[in-house]
């Protein structure tokens, strides 16, 4: 599904893509997900990828990662830094830094799932001069449109840059 996606990309001439987060969970393990995506970023070199998200683990601690990839290299990665009552009961543990990087001159950040519904994180990222957020988010239940828009939408509104979000809605 993420080559065929990729695929598509690359005929309409995309330059960045974000996949829903918890993506990674389709694969067998944390590990397997980052080679592959790797893999195929390298097969779609001019694209810039935002492949999901997945559980990182290092040591005892799991973190909710996401990550942004070009021509196999891994340019950015984001450890969720807020975490939702479902995830602090999964033991996940924070992130600590909101990583900026550039991209074709253009300053970028990832806000990573329920980031999004914390507004001093979108503030943070426009006030350093971030022009787009990349946003790969997983609701869970109960989902509503006016949910969805609570999140991101809002704090594009607010904050005056670009969003590039892709999202699991319930399952």
């Amino acid at each position: 599904w993420m080559r065929q996606t990729l695929q598509q990309a690359e005929a309409t001439y995309v330059d960045v893509i974000v996949f829903p987060a918890l993506i990674g969970h389709f694969f067998a393990t944390a590990k397997e997900f980052v080679t592959t995506t790797k893999e195929l970023s390298k097969k779609f070199p001019n694209i810039l990828i935002c492949p999901g998200s997945y559980w990182e683990k290092i040591a005892e601690h799991t973190y909710h990662t996401s990550m942004v990839l070009q021509n196999g290299q891994i340019i950015a990665q984001q450890r969720q830094l807020y975490l939702a009552n479902w995830e602090r009961e999964y033991n996940l543990c924070r992130g600590d830094e909101l990583i900026m990087f550039h991209y074709n001159n253009i300053k970028m950040a990832l806000i990573l799932s329920t980031d999004v519904f914390y507004p001093q994180i979108a503030r943070y990222s426009a006030m350093h001069g971030v022009e787009i957020v990349l946003s790969p988010i997983a609701i869970t239940e109960p989902t509503s449109y006016a949910k969805q828009l609570s999140g991101l939408w809002q704090n594009v509104q607010q904050n005056l840059f670009f969003a590039i979000e892709s999202a699991f809605i319930g399952e």
